[in-house]
């Protein structure tokens, strides 16, 4: 994992939806996203407000517009517990079959519906797990037309 000192371009924004989720946040950046628990909506707002202040007091090159921001943010990775099948080919995880995130969605996937891997330059420099769903959105169209010419 990332240390939080390395995000220097990230967003804090609340978290809308559930009741399960309402006392916590998103912290989000370039090469780690994640949901903040809080035990009260006073202690959220508090601590909100002290991670936003502290982004306002960076640099301005530090800081990207918001629209770039959340087209570069990684993704929120879906909880272990919370995956009893594999996002893809709804396989049931066990013994044999372990649990793998996409790097590029956050889902939970198998194994086999994750053989594909991108380079994530926020990330790593090394290929990273991708889910079948996701890879196939990465390739160029220009590449996807010529490639469907053939077929």
């Amino acid at each position: 994992h990332y240390p939080l000192r390395r995000q220097r371009q990230m967003c804090i924004r609340d978290s809308k939806g559930t009741k399960k989720l309402s006392n916590a946040f998103i912290i989000a950046s370039k090469s780690k996203s994640f949901v903040v628990m809080t035990n009260d909506p006073e202690s959220k707002s508090d601590w909100m407000e002290k991670i936003k202040s502290a982004i306002q007091n960076l640099p301005e090159y530090l800081i990207l517009p918001e629209e770039k921001r959340r087209s570069e943010e990684a993704p929120i990775w879906v909880p272990d517990e919370d995956a009893i099948v594999c996002f893809v080919c709804e396989g049931v995880f066990g013994l044999l079959t372990r649990k793998h995130h996409c790097r590029k969605c956050g889902q939970i996937v198998c194994s086999t519906c994750s053989v594909q891997r991108k380079i994530f330059s926020s990330i790593s420099n090394f290929p990273q797990r991708v889910c079948d769903k996701c890879y196939p959105r990465d390739i160029p169209k220009t590449l996807s037309n010529l490639i469907s010419q053939f077929i």
